[in-house]
């Protein structure tokens, strides 16, 4: 089996009352237990990985950051994370505090900061007051749910809707939940 260990010196530990209660402390170092790693024989920590299968029980295959579903290489799974909040978001779609706490999920990371909402491809995805807001012209893509307008100008800049209806405006579209084809009637 390797090991790795963290070390300190027993001088830290010792009270000035009780170096002088025992005649002195020793500054002999002493191994760190909570910093103690054991890797068992069949570890892979370092190798090519498409998977964490492909790694020992121990370890996940760690891509690198916006690389998910990619190949990447077998990483320890640290047992204890700093409890600093520095959110990521995981390749399984999830927040965590840090990216340690990822990896103990077995989680790569696919970005820095918290996960966007999931896009929605349908009003049927978003709740019944908002809709799928899609990228105009993009009818088939996937969008973000928005609230639904509930006052639009009488401004008159004709759209076409999603739906293939032509709209007094991209409001009035909207308001009843179509993203825009084009601009102009249809």
């Amino acid at each position: 089996m390797r090991k790795t260990m963290g070390w300190r010196t027993v001088g830290a530990l010792c009270l000035s009352l009780m170096c002088g209660a025992l005649g002195g402390c020793d500054e002999q170092p002493v191994p760190d237990v909570a910093a103690a790693v054991e890797q068992p024989p069949e570890a892979r920590e370092g190798e090519i990985c498409g998977a964490n299968a492909d790694c020992a029980a121990n370890e996940l295959c760690s891509t690198p950051v916006d690389a998910c579903g990619r190949e990447g290489v077998c990483a320890w799974i640290p047992e204890v994370c700093d409890r600093t909040r520095d959110p990521v978001c995981g390749c399984d779609g999830k927040n965590y505090d840090n990216a340690c706490f990822a990896s103990q999920a077995q989680v790569s990371v696919k970005s820095m900061g918290t996960c966007g909402p999931p896009p929605c491809f349908s009003n049927s995805d978003c709740a019944a007051t908002s809709y799928c807001a899609k990228a105009t012209g993009d009818c088939g893509g996937g969008g973000t749910c928005k609230a639904r307008p509930t006052l639009c100008s009488g401004l008159f800049k004709p759209v076409c809707g999603c739906n293939k209806a032509t709209y007094a405006n991209a409001c009035k579209a909207n308001s009843v939940g179509v993203s825009i084809f084009k601009s102009g009637g249809c």
